[in-house]
């Protein structure tokens, strides 16, 4: 290649990667709450969520149906797994976090507490979409940033469209490490007007494994 159709070419690798990097800003308190509010104003307190789930660990994959009941008023779910020709492979009802009724597979009860991990997971998921307090907030790009405060080496981080006043991905740190991360994308309102994620994706880092949730209906009660 031509010397200098080389050294042009690098160039322009070089101008386009530093106008890639977009200026990260501080957001006031007042305006991070502005945002929140108006993406809180718009969620559903209760609601039922058919979907389909698919489970990743390694190279095991299973994929089942499910049906999700959310309370946030009440601080209650219930989520059923079944599969395809209407099997159940397991039931969960939780109230203000802890298990009150639960049915696992055989097979999957080998596998640990799956009542506590499943309703733990589905807690991370679709409660706490906001934080109640948090210690900072920043802007890059369309994106904005919000950290709560550090308590015993733990915090979260919610990052924001503020295109879309919508929430894209919240995150567990441990020790300053992500723990896991929840993506959230999608989102449309329901028959009350109220929104929710159409797809989510549950990467738990520590552990290792995937949770893919494709919701094919959101009915408010």
């Amino acid at each position: 290649m031509n010397k200098k159709i080389l050294t042009g070419v690098l160039s322009l690798i070089v101008l386009s990667a530093g106008c890639a990097h977009l200026p990260i800003k501080d957001v006031s308190p007042l305006d991070v709450r502005s945002v929140m509010d108006d993406f809180q104003g718009r969620l559903g307190n209760k609601y039922e969520i058919l979907d389909s789930v698919e489970f990743k660990i390694g190279l095991f994959s299973f994929s089942s149906l499910g049906v999700t009941s959310i309370d946030l008023i009440n601080d209650h779910l219930a989520v059923a797994g079944v599969t395809p020709v209407g099997i159940t492979l397991f039931s969960v009802v939780a109230d203000k976090g802890k298990v009150t009724k639960s049915f696992v597979m055989p097979q999957f009860a080998k596998r640990g507490d799956v009542a506590k991990a499943v309703s733990g997971n589905i807690r991370d998921i679709y409660f706490d979409l906001t934080p109640k307090s948090f210690m900072s907030g920043f802007s890059q790009g369309d994106k904005l940033s919000v950290k709560t405060f550090v308590e015993n080496g733990i915090h979260f981080e919610y990052i924001f469209s503020l295109k879309d006043q919508v929430l894209c991905e919240k995150r567990l740190y441990k020790n300053s490490r992500i723990f896991w991360r929840i993506y959230y994308s999608n989102w449309s309102a329901d028959l009350s007007g109220h929104i929710h994620p159409g797809n989510i994706r549950f990467v738990h880092r520590a552990y290792r494994y995937q949770l893919i949730i494709n919701a094919k209906e959101v009915r408010p009660f």
